[in-house]
């Protein structure tokens, strides 16, 4: 039967067409209608209200007339309903938005399964929507995510959890509706798309999840690192003081081939020529014309394990002897543990800033201080660990540090202006000082004190304490070169000082 109606009421003996109505699935498919069987010319694509004859002669029923009227009523409705640009115009969206854009480029190219990293993309063509998306999709799992406009050449967007790790093929749509590519067609003419790898791997560890389950045969593995090899982490800051607050980046600079327990060799990625002999932070994005993320036609491949989220954290785990009886026979230690260690500690996960796929960045966390009567404090070794999704981390896989609680010792002063003195510099403050010494340690707490005041309530005794004179507070006036060699910037000082700088009486 056709969808196709038209309503005809009798004016006297013949027939006056009144109004013709499509249906909604008429209007979109255009020419392709389709006639009942046995259909011939115009009558193969209308229907009759009421009980017309084969000619459409004949007088309409009652009913034909209720009919009638419910068909102009379901007209109105239709006709009364906003189309999607005219939604669109009521939430303010220009109608172009119809169009989708193209896209060219996204970074970063890889990310944990746990979701959460920020997605930027670029290309042309985005415009500001409400209903704006970002599609990923493989042949298991199809995902859509809101997009956040920049500008006509970037979008942000958060990238959804996985269950498995995989290739996700990526367009963009400004309605929603309309994507810049088919999903999961990767040809030429086919719009526009991108490629964004999940990935399972534990920081310090690539692919160790993934090759510890056997193929046919239990002898062949599916992953690149059946020896389950870590990364070599090394730190820019392996020393700090109880406090905390040391600012530490840790980067992955090879592989621990002596840890693992095996001999150097080539690991090849499976089913490619692509060797892994070390954590690589990038490009890495994949070629958008081939759906292999690990071919030739790539940046190179992307091996490092730190990916970007909120979820990408860092924990020092110490080995805390509270008594500082290590070596002195009065092993106190619990069952299990290293000798002379009372406890091993665990922080809190503290954020880590991301630099690079080797690279990132976190602040020690403040830590109880051991100690003996009349003993200097000990250092406390600990092993910095990491993690992609906030809970797990990979055992063999850490960056040792210490923390240590030394008096740090002053033996020159230098300026760029000197004279008979060493060092100077106007009451107004604000010059840099050169500081050499013993036992500095990294941290935001890392101060300097320019002298004291002679206080007035106590006869002119010299005040040691006088926080008016520390520089050095959070966001840093002394700036860290070595443990032997620091920066401080003077305070305002003297008699070019206001009043308000000086303690109480003095």
């Amino acid at each position: 039967a056709s969808r196709h109606c038209e309503a005809r009421e009798n004016v006297g003996d013949g027939r006056t067409p009144m109004r013709t109505f499509e249906s909604p699935e008429t209007r979109v498919r255009g020419s392709h209608r389709h006639s009942g069987a046995g259909a011939s010319g115009d009558d193969s694509h209308r229907c009759y209200l009421g009980k017309f004859g084969p000619t459409g002669r004949g007088r309409r029923s009652a009913m034909g007339r209720v009919a009638y009227a419910v068909l102009l009523t379901v007209a109105a409705c239709f006709a009364s309903v906003p189309t999607a640009m005219a939604q669109n115009d009521f939430y303010g969206i220009s109608e172009d938005i119809v169009m989708p854009p193209t896209i060219t480029w996204l970074s970063p190219p890889k990310g944990h399964i746990s979701g959460g990293t920020v997605l930027t993309i670029y290309g042309s063509g985005f415009k500001r929507s409400r209903v704006a998306k970002v599609r990923f999709a493989t042949e298991s799992q199809f995902d859509e995510v809101d997009a956040e406009y920049i500008s006509e050449s970037m979008i942000r967007c958060v990238t959804p959890p996985r269950a498995t790790p995989d290739t996700a093929h990526i367009t963009v749509a400004n309605d929603g509706m309309q994507f810049s590519g088919w999903p999961l067609v990767y040809t030429k003419g086919s719009g526009t798309f991108l490629k964004f790898i999940f990935d399972n791997s534990q920081p310090g560890c690539l692919d160790c999840l993934n090759s510890a389950i056997p193929l046919s045969g239990g002898r062949v593995y599916a992953g690149l690192n059946p020896s389950k090899v870590v990364e070599r982490w090394v730190l820019d800051n392996a020393t700090g003081p109880y406090i905390g607050g040391t600012l530490v980046t840790i980067t992955a600079a090879g592989l621990e081939w002596t840890r693992a327990g095996v001999a150097e060799y080539d690991m090849y990625i499976p089913g490619t020529t692509q060797r892994y002999n070390g954590p690589v932070g990038g490009p890495g994005t994949p070629h958008p014309h081939n759906v292999d993320p690990m071919s030739s036609g790539n940046g190179p491949p992307v091996t490092g394990t730190f990916y970007p989220s909120d979820s990408l954290m860092c924990m020092w785990q110490c080995y805390f002897d509270l008594d500082q009886n290590a070596g002195t026979g009065e092993n106190l230690t619990a069952a299990g543990l290293p000798a002379g260690v009372d406890e091993i500690t665990e922080s809190d996960w503290v954020p880590a800033a991301w630099i690079d796929y080797t690279k990132i960045a976190c602040e020690s966390p403040p830590h109880k201080v051991p100690g003996r009567t009349n003993e200097e404090i000990a250092p406390t070794t600990c092993r910095v660990r990491v993690t992609n999704d906030g809970e797990k981390f990979h055992e063999n896989a850490y960056a040792v540090w210490r923390y240590e609680d030394k008096r740090p010792t002053v033996t020159n002063i230098k300026t760029n202006q000197f004279s008979v003195w060493p060092a100077r510099g106007p009451f107004a403050g604000n010059t840099e000082v050169v500081v050499t010494g013993t036992n500095f340690l990294p941290s935001k707490y890392l101060k300097c004190r320019f002298g004291g005041v002679n206080t007035a309530d106590v006869g002119g005794a010299y005040e040691e304490d006088d926080v008016s004179h520390i520089v050095g507070e959070d966001g840093g006036r002394v700036r860290y070169i070595s443990s032997t060699e620091i920066i401080c910037v003077t305070p305002i000082f003297g008699p070019a000082a206001a009043a308000s700088q000086y303690p109480a009486g003095s």
